[in-house]
């Protein structure tokens, strides 16, 4: 009896161990697909089309318009012309109506009143953009003439006067071993966190210094600076590469036009324009700071710098299709949430043959909901 006994043991260890067996295959079956890491940096962001229409109060001349920009906490738009008026604009049921117009501007022809010597000639500083810090406050982007000098400046509203300047680095201006003096690109974009404590502001293009050679693999990097603002000065906390899309680039004149901060956790939107007049194109990017290099101590990103790893970027969707009938795009905002609660953004372009500017309408969402502020 002593042998079947032995038998009848071993048979249940191998009966244990092909049950063993059974449950890990089983289980290994259950696993949810993982995702690529890098897929896991970005926001499943989709983009849809609500409305588009000419707004003829945004057709200024001789001054066009250089910015828009939306204030929640009072919820209004504000415009800002290349002069530097600002303009609060009463907007009529926008995703409603036929045709959208801005009606009242309250106060009217604001002018902003930048520091310094150039403070009593408005045409000696060309402003491309703002965005609100707070009822009180906002920050304009802009450049001197000659194109020899960047400015980022908080002003005081509503009487407009400049009370603080952004320090930028030493790279951001003419060098001084600079044989052939290059105007510098103009910022393409400024932008706050959600909490307000932080401000963003990215180049147009490339830094003369930056400009890659002419060959086809080159990569066109702008530079992304970030500031820490709640301090008794801005304090500029770091800087990374943005390359520029080689689809775009390749057109010769690829250039970021807007800039948005989705959220507190590094990831943006840009706004990047290229072609030409009769074939313009526009591509949306979500954007992640997530792994990228602080650039601040690098003079020169023309060349591939060992060890520098640049922004992470992802096609959000290409506009491309909308630019030949309104012209290409020239500026980025948020807008008050749509009546379904998604996120809306504007974008403007601006037709050169009729000098007309159209508000396209854009929903933001997240997987069907609503996107990050």
């Amino acid at each position: 009896m002593g042998k079947p006994t032995g038998l009848i043991q071993l048979g249940g260890q191998w009966v244990g161990v092909i049950l063993c067996l059974g449950l890990v295959l089983i289980l290994g079956g259950c696993q949810l697909p993982r995702r690529p890491a890098v897929d896991r940096l970005f926001l499943p962001l989709t983009l849809s089309e609500v409305t588009s229409a000419a707004w003829p109060m945004l057709t200024a001349e001789p001054s066009p318009v250089a910015g828009l920009t939306y204030d929640p906490q009072v919820d209004r738009y504000v415009s800002l012309s290349v002069q530097g008026q600002i303009d609060t604009l009463d907007l009529t049921s926008p995703e409603t109506a036929a045709s959208p117009e801005a009606h009242g501007l309250h106060p009217p022809g604001v002018t902003l009143q930048w520091a310094g010597a150039e403070a009593n000639d408005p045409e000696a500083i060309a402003v491309q953009g703002l965005v609100w810090e707070n009822a009180h406050q906002i920050w304009v982007m802009g450049e001197d003439s000659p194109g020899t000098q960047l400015l980022v400046g908080r002003f005081q509203m509503p009487a407009g006067r400049q009370e603080t300047a952004l320090r930028l680095p030493p790279t951001y201006g003419v060098l001084d071993d600079a044989k052939d003096a290059r105007p510098l690109p103009p910022f393409g974009g400024i932008t706050l966190s959600p909490d307000r404590e932080r401000l963003f502001a990215l180049l147009s293009r490339p830094l003369p210094q930056d400009e890659p050679p002419t060959q086809p693999d080159a990569v066109s990097i702008c530079r992304l600076l970030h500031y820490y603002l709640v301090t008794p000065e801005p304090t500029l906390v770091a800087e990374h590469g943005y390359p520029l899309d080689p689809e775009l680039v390749a057109t010769g004149q690829a250039q970021v036009v807007g800039l948005l901060a989705v959220d507190a956790a590094g990831r943006f939107l840009t706004l990047e324009v290229g072609g030409t007049l009769d074939h313009p194109q526009a591509k949306l990017f979500q954007v992640t700071t997530a792994g990228a290099t602080d650039t601040l101590a690098i003079k020169s990103l023309a060349q591939p710098v060992s060890g520098v790893r640049l922004l992470r970027k992802r096609l959000v969707a290409d506009l491309s299709h909308t630019a030949p009938s309104v012209g290409l795009p020239h500026t980025l905002s948020w807008g008050a949430d749509l009546t379904d609660g998604s996120q809306r953004i504007l974008v403007l372009s601006r037709n050169s043959d009729t000098n007309v500017e159209t508000l396209l309408q854009f929903r933001l969402s997240r997987e069907g909901t609503l996107a990050p502020t």
